[in-house]
């Protein structure tokens, strides 16, 4: 989560806080905690390209853009998930159901190509 010229994400740093035990200089990168708050504040709509390109092989990529970005805005503005405002729209629920949304925003069935990067940098440290 950090490496040098790219700050992490961090914990609060005040006077007296104790960032690592070995070397006192470091702030720790956040904490689980924080993470699970900031996943729960977005409530899915980190995979909201994931249910665009998936409703988009129905409908078409443009209109399958416009669904899903007023089905985001509808849940940000009214404080509730994604995923059930999405059940709930009337131009994706045809061709999704809860279900098929709930495996769509199922970040451990989203890992695209990470398999195949990580083999790729392993091999080249390895080498």
């Amino acid at each position: 989560m950090h490496r040098p010229g790219i700050d992490g994400v961090n914990e609060p740093f005040h006077l007296g806080k104790v960032g690592s035990n070995t070397m006192p200089h470091k702030r720790n990168p956040a904490s689980v905690e924080f993470a699970v708050a900031l996943w729960r504040l977005v409530r899915g709509l980190l995979l909201s390209e994931r249910v665009m390109l998936a409703l988009g092989e129905e409908v078409g990529k443009q209109t399958a853009h416009e669904i899903v970005h007023e089905v985001a805005m509808a849940a940000r503005k009214k404080g509730t998930g994604f995923r059930e405002e999405l059940a709930a729209d009337p131009r994706a629920a045809p061709y999704l159901d809860r279900e098929a949304i709930r495996g769509l925003l199922d970040p451990a069935r989203y890992l695209g190509l990470t398999g195949r990067i990580v083999d790729e940098v392993a091999g080249r440290s390895l080498s």
